[in-house]
């Protein structure tokens, strides 16, 4: 009886130790609020997360289970676009003590890769991600702002007109709704048409007029507003010359020429597209202007017949901003799929996430007329990033064409097209493969060469492409292998086509003519291994916006001004027609920021 009991005491005792073992396991799990694990975590660790090209690595430093510090290690984010997040979002969260905080707009993917980062380095660390995700409670403060002139956007567009109103002057402020200056302008091509300037002619291209600039606008786009591409042709030379000779900007002494243009117009900004708008920008601060970034224009102020300013929104503040002018320069609307046609449903998308036509829908509001919603500018030569997104591949693929022969097929390993034909013949090219792909087909020496080149231009980072290449397939296909079949093979093209193909083009190089599509840049490709690339349709420019008069004051449907209301950049409709050509965009944006500024202090 007594072995019995002590059994049964035994047991007791063991079922009693395993239940609050249990229980004190659950309790470390974090079951326990009062005591929150998180408060006694030390130490650095380090957590990553998915941003807009790639991988984000963060170390995260905790004191106490407060955290002390965040310190972005690596990435391979965009230049010019995640600069702001990278320095904003780590203060955020440090202030806060929270995860809890708001992206960076203009740079939400980098943003939310840095606050995931900092999750994961909370987990690494043993800590509670829930004690970490409190959100400040600030009451949101109301501000009422008068100016004379107030500029909705700091792209090219809003940044010239700021300058122009601001020498005229005026009192200027800017706002915009990223968290840093730029807009489209800064991730563009960075080449801006000054066909008819004093620059031009002194650096030896002589004979070009307003009229000549007309006609070869009017071929390419066909379908263009005539008032407005007049107004691009006849003040395109005198903005260059306001930027070189009046601001004194750093445009490079020198003047390419394409084949849509028949003389050389070319211009750009020594540092590229990002040197035009921080150019711009300096410059309006030198002069005294203002300049308020994260302050999301939401509504125009429309009173008596007039518009008199804007409601805004800014990180902990809403304003109410007074001015005697506004000028809407918030750019397109390509991250918009509710406005964009159906055509570019399959395009790649390159242009920045801001896109999204606040302006242009603020105005439809109080009644602006607009035009060409239908129409946008399709380029080739684009790789998926991303799925829907896209990243250029031009100056490489320009490059390597150019300089190593490379070629352009189908997927039935055909080649389509003369490989250095205009934009818009590739383009069109693209369009009529069952696909819309083509594929560009390299050899070592042409590959070293686009990758090269696509990095210098800022395209994709070294880091991208390395993975692309590692990956061997898929999306984005970047295929390559030791023979030219092989290649093919995990590209799912024809592959004895395509080597016949190739074996044809190196037949026609030692003739030194290409009788198929008379491309007269000849270079073999024969020396693996062998690379083949996508080359899909992008865009990033919607060409139709706000009906605007010579003055750029924006029309209401019966054809008036609407007081008080003006425009500028890729916000208007109707300069480019159906397709724009190159340095063209830029060009209107900084020639109608320029004539915008001039037409709100034309009293002054």
């Amino acid at each position: 009886m007594l072995k019995t009991n002590f059994k049964r005491v035994i047991s007791m005792l063991l079922i009693l130790l395993i239940m609050m073992t249990t229980a004190c396991s659950t309790q470390s799990t974090g079951g326990n609020t009062d005591t929150p694990k998180s408060a006694g975590l030390n130490g650095t660790y380090i957590g990553e997360g998915q941003g807009n090209n790639g991988i984000v690595q963060i170390e995260t430093t905790f004191v106490d289970g407060k955290i002390t510090k965040v310190e972005v290690k690596s990435h391979s984010e965009t230049p010019g676009i995640c600069e702001v997040a990278i320095e904003n979002v780590p203060k955020r969260i440090i202030e806060s003590n929270s995860i809890n905080v708001d992206a960076v707009s203009g740079a939400t993917n980098t943003s939310n890769a840095i606050i995931s980062a900092v999750k994961a380095a909370i987990e690494n660390a043993g800590g509670r991600v829930d004690d970490y995700m409190a959100q400040a409670e600030n009451e949101i403060e109301k501000e009422i702002i008068n100016t004379e002139v107030l500029i909705v956007g700091a792209g090219g567009a809003g940044l010239s007109a700021a300058v122009s109103a601001k020498e005229n002057g005026a009192d200027v402020l800017v706002i915009e709704k990223n968290g840093s200056v730029g807009g489209a302008t800064a991730v563009s091509g960075g080449g801006f048409m000054g066909g008819a300037s004093k620059l031009q002619a002194e650096l030896g291209v002589t004979g070009d007029t307003p009229e000549q600039i007309f006609k070869d606008l009017l071929a390419g786009g066909k379908d263009n507003d005539e008032t407005m591409l007049w107004l691009l042709a006849n003040n395109a030379g005198k903005m260059v010359d306001w930027l070189y000779y009046d601001l004194k900007l750093p445009v490079n002494q020198s003047v390419s020429a394409s084949v849509e243009h028949t003389y050389p117009r070319g211009f750009s900004m020594e540092g590229g597209a990002s040197a035009i708008t921080s150019s711009l920008s300096d410059k309006f601060k030198e002069l005294g202007g203002k300049i308020m970034l994260e302050t999301k224009a939401t509504e125009l102020i429309y009173k008596d017949g007039k518009v008199v300013g804007v409601k805004a929104s800014g990180v902990d503040k809403e304003y109410e901003i007074y001015a005697d002018s506004v000028i809407l320069a918030t750019g397109g609307y390509g991250a918009n799929k509710d406005l964009l046609p159906e055509s570019v449903s399959k395009v790649l998308y390159y242009g920045p996430a801001t896109s999204t036509g606040d302006g242009l829908l603020m105005a439809q509001k109080v009644g602006a007329a607009t035009m060409y919603l239908d129409h946008v500018k399709i380029y080739p030569q684009g790789i998926e990033i991303a799925e829907g997104i896209g990243a250029v591949a031009t100056g490489g693929s320009m490059t390597a064409t150019k300089q190593e022969g490379a070629i352009y097929v189908n997927k039935s390993g055909e080649r389509v097209v003369n490989e250095n034909a205009p934009f818009t013949e590739i383009r069109d090219v693209t369009l009529e493969q069952e696909d819309q792909i083509i594929y560009i087909v390299m050899d070592k020496p042409a590959f070293d060469l686009w990758k090269t080149t696509t990095i210098n231009y800022k395209f994709m980072t070294k880091e991208q492409i390395n993975k692309f290449v590692e990956q061997n397939g898929g999306t984005p296909l970047f295929a390559h292998a030791d023979t030219i079949e092989e290649a093919a093979e995990i590209a799912g093209i024809n592959k004895e086509k395509l080597a016949s193909t190739v074996e044809n083009w190196n037949k026609a190089v030692d003739a030194g003519v290409d009788a198929s599509f008379g491309n007269t840049f000849l270079n073999k490709i024969d020396e693996g291994p062998f690379y083949i690339i996508e080359q899909k349709l992008r865009f990033a420019s919607t060409l139709g916006g706000l009906v605007v008069n010579e003055s750029l004051e924006v029309l209401d449907n019966n054809g008036n001004p609407i007081k008080g209301l003006y425009a500028a950049g890729e916000i208007i409709g109707g300069a480019h027609g159906k397709d724009s050509m190159p340095t063209c965009n830029v060009s209107w944006a900084l020639t109608t920021g320029m004539l915008a500024g001039r037409s709100v202090t034309k009293n002054k």
